[in-house]
């Protein structure tokens, strides 16, 4: 029977003219509030159908969804089939008999309910419907009906979890975006990271180190060492390479900082595309003694969605001088977020670990109580690549050799590294 349709999808831009709905704010149901045979709720990202009745056919509708056929011929369903081999007449996941089906009505014509998708691939997949052949798919789409079934009976299932449907004039998906930007350095030093000196002069020297004793404000168990010399000047500093940021992930980055020295000071933060300044972003602190982590953040909406940003400067000056008193100073918690400060959530990982790392193909969590859902595993240009259901060791062995990122609902877990 199936258990879960999960649509795994996360909030995208819309292109062209591409009608998206998706279920990422708690409560609302993006218009889909008619339930016939089940009960539905909006939560954690999730559209979720529950059948009241396994024996009766379950249906979610939309009686408004306001779709313009004539410019949107395609319907992209983004999902994984998590169904098994048991329940009646359930004989395999690929026997065709496992589906999403849909209905639509133009306010003239209303199709009947046989546009089966079946669900054959317990892989994360997209399926699209070319409905230019449709002709019942032209004007304005009024109602439009979700069914999870098996074909011709009854719903036979349990759960069904819907984040998203794309009705688009182009007959590829708008892709997914990849994870936030995300760095806490709990994994070893980073491969993208960097930093500016003069030629090979070590002005300033940066790695990846056990958090100083007796600090408050982070968890961390590592975090970035910057050391200075005395020929550091304010133009040398650390950096981080990245791919192209989503502003779909957020329109800002936050980290946390540990001045090594107290008074008022100015952390610049420079965004650049490749090796172009795209903008210096200003952002005060005051250090109030030697212990206490600094949350700062910078607001990059005005150049995120205008600008491909693949590399983030950290320039910092405790009073404008020209050449640093040498210092050492520490920086944590790299991160693309939604909102102007580090919330709660983009520490819920920070004491998860996961090893080995790198890894060969097994990869062990520490702890798996946090994740809600599944775990989804993106490449470096942001393409899911596999989803499992959470589980304190997953296997990635099928995948080729590379760097990955452990993430569920657009949160980072972890980056790992597959030889």
């Amino acid at each position: 029977m199936i258990k879960k349709l999960l649509l795994a999808i996360t909030l995208t831009t819309s292109l062209c003219s591409a009608q998206i709905f998706d279920f990422n704010t708690d409560g609302d149901f993006e218009g889909f509030t008619g339930t016939t045979n089940c009960t539905a709720t909006v939560a954690n990202g999730y559209l979720s159908i529950v059948p009241t009745d396994e024996s009766l056919i379950a249906k979610v509708s939309n009686p408004n969804i306001s779709v313009n056929a004539d410019t949107n011929k395609y319907i992209h369903f983004f999902y994984k089939n998590l169904s098994d081999s048991n329940g009646a007449g359930d004989n395999s996941i690929g026997d065709g008999n496992d589906q999403l089906r849909f209905e639509a009505s133009n306010g003239v014509d209303y199709s009947g309910n046989n546009n089966p998708i079946n669900i054959n691939s317990t892989d994360f997949e997209v399926k699209t419907i070319n409905a230019t052949s449709f002709t019942w798919w032209s004007g304005t789409i009024g109602a439009f009906h979700l069914y999870p079934r098996r074909n011709n009976t009854g719903s036979d299932l349990h759960e069904i979890q819907i984040t998203r449907i794309e009705f688009s004039n182009s007959a590829t998906p708008t892709p997914l975006p990849g994870p936030a930007f995300a760095e806490d350095f709990e994994s070893g030093t980073p491969d993208d990271l960097g930093v500016q000196n003069n030629g090979d002069n070590a002005n300033l020297s940066i790695e990846v180190a056990t958090i100083p004793s007796g600090t408050t404000g982070n968890s961390s168990s590592n975090v970035l060492k910057i050391t200075e010399s005395a020929t550091t000047e304010n133009y040398h500093y650390p950096f981080m390479a990245t791919t192209a940021l989503d502003s779909n992930n957020g329109e800002y980055i936050s980290l946390l900082f540990l001045p090594g020295e107290t008074g008022t000071g100015t952390f610049t933060l420079r965004i650049r595309d490749g090796g172009t300044t795209v903008a210096d972003i200003d952002q005060s602190y005051t250090a109030t003694d030697l212990t206490t982590w600094i949350p700062i953040s910078w607001d990059i909406s005005s150049y995120i969605n205008s600008n491909s940003i693949t590399r983030l400067d950290f320039w910092y000056d405790n009073g404008g001088r020209s050449t640093a008193t040498p210092l050492v100073r520490y920086i944590d918690e790299v991160k693309q977020t939604t909102s102007t400060t580090l919330s709660s959530s983009s520490k819920t990982f920070k004491n998860v670990t996961v090893y080995p790392n790198p890894t060969t193909g097994e990869i062990n969590i520490s702890d798996i109580s946090k994740i809600n859902g599944d775990i989804i595993i993106s490449n470096v240009l942001g393409q899911v690549v596999k989803t499992v259901k959470a589980a304190n060791t997953i296997n990635i062995s099928d995948l080729p050799q590379g760097i990955y990122f452990l993430q569920t609902r657009n949160q980072l877990i972890k980056k790992v590294i597959k030889n």
